[in-house]
């Protein structure tokens, strides 16, 4: 079972390519904010929570980052040409 061909346009692409980066980076400093939570928490039930928090924070970050793979194989695929993603 293959998955549906992702189809934009260029300015399509690249307001999802910046949106997808701005997650990024949004999501990125909540974590080290979480961080910085957690070393200054001194309460077992909240540091927990921040721990939770901080697990959906990463998952959201990998999903982010899925995503931009895909939309890059994507437009790559749709060029006729497969380059390295960097990360």
């Amino acid at each position: 079972m293959g998955s549906k061909p992702l189809e934009f346009s260029q300015s399509e692409r690249e307001l999802l390519m910046m949106s997808l980066g701005s997650r990024e980076e949004k999501i990125l400093d909540a974590m080290e904010d979480r961080f910085h939570e957690i070393v200054g928490e001194k309460h077992a039930p909240r540091v927990e929570k921040m721990m939770r928090n901080l697990f959906n924070d990463w998952h959201s970050l990998n999903e982010t980052r899925q995503l931009k793979e895909r939309l890059h194989r994507a437009t790559s695929e749709s060029e006729g040409h497969i380059k390295a993603v960097p990360k």
